[in-house]
């Protein structure tokens, strides 16, 4: 089969230039490098009734000094000013500012239409220094009655990292949620400098069938054979043109099941210039960590360097200059290679040539004792305004959670910490815990322990961290990593309050088996905004109902957890894999959202694997 990305053309973007005034002859200075502006949007689908609304977003990385408008064009099945409030032709992000965002909001009517699109391409911007970059188009259903499909749906998904190797396997799970047979092509880039055969794979093409998640085995899918393989996976929609979306994700793990899981993600995930990564470490005590970061090219060749920094900003070492050819991925091993023992590293990769092309960037942390490791995307705009909720901390025997907040504001940064704690824990209440002060530019370790005064006991729950300032004008970003002693776990990015919404979501892959390594699953449920009922439903891959629903009510800010969520459910005596659950808020008239997300933990070495529910 022959290589095929057809929405890919428009990657290819020549260098670009930042504007920030105008010299004495007339001519553009520019600064800071390209600054492209892009569009994405908040939501894949929006509801007809029930007063929702989605945004599109319009970034630029830098800002400019002088306010720059842009021309649009509207198209899609849905009729501008008739299915939804009308959408101006042109918008403008203002001086000094770095996004602007135009929304949609729906007009219901009782005409059964289906899922109806609303597309946003950027035409014309009318400032040379801040030019149309990638994406530079975005699209959002609007969806008969409330009835939304999950978020995160895309035409076409990069699964980052994906490995066959002596010590990690991977299984891939593809989600079809639509109501008819899904193609898709398959197409899998090998690294070149940790893979037997590197370059581009041919792969036969995937059917999955309508409402199914199917496991994609790469090994047969692309005839990997014998040898060592590591690379990015990448899939997109056979149609044309491209209309069925759909979710993947993947599961890396040694044979005693210890890995990590990743989410596969939309192309337009990835961007140009600068991405980074928080919370990295080396140490040489027992569990001994080491850091590994890894670059890939998507449709243009690309020339980077990577930069180490402490928490405060200070630089280790002198980077890594590396450059690849289109489709190709390279891994830096143990690349914080400065002598001593470090925590908290942040990485830094910027695109030095020829710039404006979008590539990926992302690292792990592996320990040595039971091999865990640890996935992290490297992001630009990953930070966002409050509040932000960390879905799990946990204080217990068994786990640890380290949470870190980075903050890239000029200035202090402080912020409000409310831990709401599982009705399994010691104290299953809310617990604000004051104030927390991150300075300008740098990453903090927040240890919840001390911060809420945990005391005693096993204590599991939900952080909220809201900034003092009420307009949330200072973005910021957190993760979390929850370990046991042996340093097996998982880690957990800080997801905005805005993600949850009142519609179902569900979680694929989860499994139990008898047999070593053991694996149980755990679901959550959480209600940050006010008391409401809910039900877990369980399924196979294939949509067939297994057990009974699991039905439960929350007071506000409250967190159940419902372990072994299997037996919970009544489920048949048995081993299960590629089982969902789905996670459905009951309540009537309120549109409050319900936080989901289930654990995967296997018996041998306690480590875990944390999906939240989309």
């Amino acid at each position: 089969m022959k290589t095929r990305l057809r929405s890919w053309a428009s990657l290819a973007v020549v260098p670009l230039f930042y504007c920030f005034s105008e010299s004495s002859h007339g001519l553009a200075i520019c600064d800071s490098g390209p600054a492209p502006v892009s569009v994405t949007a908040s939501s894949a689908a929006v509801g007809e009734t029930g007063s929702q609304t989605a945004k599109f977003v319009f970034s630029t990385p830098i800002p400019n000094g002088q306010t720059v408008q842009l021309t649009l064009l509207i198209s899609g099945t849905a009729t501008n000013g008739v299915d939804y409030e009308t959408l101006p032709s042109t918008i403008a992000i203002p001086a000094l500012e770095t996004q602007t965002t135009l929304t949609v909001t729906p007009k219901p009517d009782l005409t059964p239409e289906g899922s109806q699109s609303v597309t946003v391409k950027i035409a014309a911007s009318d400032n040379v220094c801040t030019p149309v970059g990638f994406p530079d188009s975005a699209t959002i259903a609007i969806v008969d009655g409330d009835a939304l499909p999950p978020d995160g749906f895309d035409t076409t998904v990069v699964v980052p990292v994906v490995a066959k190797t002596n010590s990690f396997g991977t299984e891939v799970y593809v989600r079809n949620p639509n109501a008819a047979p899904l193609s898709l092509h398959v197409n899998y880039f090998e690294a070149l400098n940790s893979t037997s055969v590197p370059g581009s794979r041919n792969c036969t093409q995937f059917v999955l069938p309508a409402s199914t998640t199917s496991l994609l085995n790469l090994s047969t899918q692309c005839d990997l054979g014998t040898g060592q393989h590591f690379g990015t996976l990448i899939l997109e929609d056979a149609a044309i043109p491209q209309a069925n979306k759909f979710t993947v994700f993947s599961r890396i793990q040694t044979p005693s099941g210890v890995g990590f899981s990743e989410e596969g993600f939309p192309l337009g995930t990835f961007v140009s210039a600068v991405a980074v990564v928080d919370g990295l470490k080396r140490s040489s005590t027992g569990p001994k960590y080491q850091s590994n970061c890894f670059v890939a090219a998507l449709a243009s060749s690309i020339e980077y360097h990577l930069d180490l920094y402490t928490e405060n900003g200070v630089q280790l070492g002198n980077g890594i200059s590396g450059s690849l050819p289109p489709f190709e991925m390279r891994r830096h091993l143990d690349v914080g290679a400065v002598a001593g023992d470090y925590e908290n590293v942040r990485a830094q990769f910027t695109e030095t040539a020829p710039g404006g092309a979008p590539f990926i960037a992302f690292c792990t942390v592996q320990e040595s004792i039971t091999f865990s490791a640890d996935f992290r995307l490297a992001k630009r705009n990953s930070m966002v305004a409050t509040p932000m909720v960390v879905p799990i901390v946990a204080h217990t025997g068994s786990y640890k959670s380290e949470v870190y907040v980075r903050s890239a504001n000029t200035d202090t940064l402080t912020l409000n910490v409310d831990f709401y704690e599982a009705d399994t824990s010691t104290n299953p209440y809310p617990q604000f815990c004051g104030p927390f002060v991150i300075p300008a530019n740098s990453s903090r370790l927040l240890s919840v322990d001390t911060q809420c005064t945990l005391g005693p006991g096993p204590h599991f729950g939900t952080l909220v961290l809201t900034e003092t300032i009420g307009s949330g004008a200072h973005p910021f970003a957190v993760f979390s990593r929850s370990h046991t002693p042996a340093g097996a776990g998982f880690s957990v990015e800080g997801v905005p309050l805005t993600f949850f919404g009142s519609a179902a979501k569900a979680v694929d892959g989860l499994k139990r088996t008898s047999t070593a390594p053991n694996y149980l699953s755990n679901c959550f449920v959480a209600a940050p905004g006010e008391a409401l009922d809910y039900r877990i439903d369980l399924s196979t891959g294939d949509g067939a109902v297994i057990g009974q629903p699991i039905l439960g009510s929350l007071l506000s800010h409250h967190v159940r957890r419902h372990l072994d969520v299997l037996a919970t459910a009544k489920a048949p005596v048995g081993d299960y894999t590629n089982v969902r659950a789905t996670f459905t808020r009951t309540s009537p008239g309120t549109s409050s959202p319900l936080i989901g997300f289930c654990t995967m933990q296997e018996s041998v070495t306690f480590g875990a694997d944390f999906r939240i529910a989309k």
